[in-house]
């Protein structure tokens, strides 16, 4: 007798369940260099933001690629005038605020969906 493989939902649930914490920390980061930037903390922000972008929406997080990206830009361009970074922190905090409170990951796996 032989065991399923366990399928991809369930695989990025426990990946989630063990990045979690690093991806706040990372999060944490961006928000902080977007408020108060300072030289090499802005280029390991930027290394941040680019990570964020993609492992967010890799699990399901669309709306904080969406936002990280922004951050990410933001940061590369480097502004002396820091147009937008305060809205794009306060987005940061907002979404660091929702993982922090508990958020699960909520992935949907398409083909079962079409299944039913």
């Amino acid at each position: 007798m032989t065991t399923a493989a366990p399928q991809v939902p369930e695989l990025l649930r426990a990946l989630w369940g063990q990045r979690k914490g690093a991806i706040i920390e990372r999060l944490e980061r961006v928000e902080r260099a977007l408020l108060t930037p300072s030289g090499a903390d802005l280029v390991s922000a930027q290394s941040d933001a680019h990570k964020l972008r993609g492992v967010l929406g890799t699990f399901g997080f669309q709306e904080g690629s969406i936002i990280t990206g922004r951050a990410e830009d933001l940061l590369i361009a480097d502004d002396p005038a820091r147009q937008g970074w305060d809205e794009v922190a306060r987005q940061c905090a907002s979404l660091r605020l929702l993982l922090v409170g508990g958020e699960e990951l909520q992935h949907t796996n398409p083909a079962a969906e079409e299944s039913k």
